[in-house]
């Protein structure tokens, strides 16, 4: 080959450069996609209610996870007890922190949604029970023992503040529904509070931490078993009217409707006052003498009062329909 054509070639190679270099610089840059990363784990309650990350009280990742569980694995035999693979629980916490669009719970098995609401639990700092309640709540225990009445827990657990006596409310009811098929899952109040107890109460580590876990784990036996009584007032109680009606009925002299009709105007016969044994009926217009002073005013009889029965408006229905 020529140096004419050697020319030729490479005057064709430097153009077919040359426009490879205009479409290179016509080409967008490829940025790389920011991520919003939100801290939802490990994070105060209070901190989380700054930022209006909770939900009726309840914070929002929270309320996701327990709603598929609800949804998805309330009749799984062993919820709870199996725990989830570590990898794909770490990354389905980095998902929901990041804030993706694509809801990374439909793509998860529930052993990982389920170990991960517990490790929720866990980071939560302070725990969900703060040490002064729980404190107060295991002296009770130790002094009532099994007899411990569930309004004392009441009361103590109102001293909670408001975001944490709604989070443990709301996870309390959760676990009620579970506990209503434990035929299924296998996980009763006792197997609940078992697993539970450690994530709500965090006990610290000493000589008594065995001792005290284990009675926090007995608290949260009663906090499942007495659900309603504990947190739910008679306004938020589902299945109970509003207001319960009290029938008093009263027993006396019997008039039904037909008497009624027979004789309109007739009177209520007034009893006659008993006399004392061995006293002979005196006349209407009569007054008995007294034996010290005749002047000496006579202490008024009194009067028997009518019995009174009060009886819820469910019990007094059937009552009713059995008199009339």
């Amino acid at each position: 080959m020529g140096a004419g054509a050697l020319t030729i070639c490479h005057n064709k190679t430097a153009v077919q450069v040359k426009e490879d270099m205009k479409k290179m610089v016509q080409m967008p840059i490829l940025r790389p996609r920011t991520v919003q990363h939100t801290k939802l784990f490990g994070v105060s309650l209070f901190e989380l209610q700054e930022k209006g990350l909770l939900e009726d009280g309840v914070p929002a990742v929270l309320r996701r996870m327990v709603e598929h569980l609800r949804k998805h694995a309330l009749h799984q035999e062993g919820l709870f007890r199996v725990n989830g693979n570590v990898r794909a629980v770490e990354t389905l916490k980095q998902q929901l922190e990041s804030g993706e669009h694509v809801d990374p719970l439909s793509e998860s098995d529930v052993c990982t949604v389920a170990s991960l609401l517990k490790q929720y639990l866990r980071d939560l700092p302070e725990g969900l029970v703060d040490s002064t309640v729980q404190q107060a709540l295991i002296h009770h225990y130790q002094e009532c023992g099994d007899d411990v009445s569930w309004s004392d827990m009441r009361d103590l657990l109102q001293q909670l503040p408001e975001v944490h006596h709604s989070l443990l409310r709301y996870l309390c009811h959760f676990l009620t529904l579970v506990e209503c098929n434990h035929q299924e899952n296998r996980m009763t109040a006792l197997n609940l509070a078992t697993v539970f107890g450690p994530s709500v109460f965090h006990v610290s580590p000493g000589f008594e931490a065995i001792k005290d876990q284990n009675i926090c784990n007995k608290i949260m036996v009663k906090l499942i078993q007495n659900y309603s009584n504990i947190f739910e007032t008679d306004r938020h109680r589902e299945g109970c009217p509003e207001e319960q009606s009290t029938l008093i009925i009263v027993k006396g002299a019997h008039v039904t409707d037909a008497d009624t009709k027979k004789s309109p105007n007739a009177k209520t016969p007034t009893p006659v006052p008993r006399t004392k044994a061995g006293q002979k009926n005196l006349p209407q217009n009569a007054e008995p003498l007294n034996k010290s002073s005749t002047d000496t005013p006579q202490p008024r009889q009194r009067k028997r009062k009518p019995e009174v029965i009060s009886q819820t408006a469910s019990d007094a229905c059937g009552l009713a329909a059995r008199v009339t």
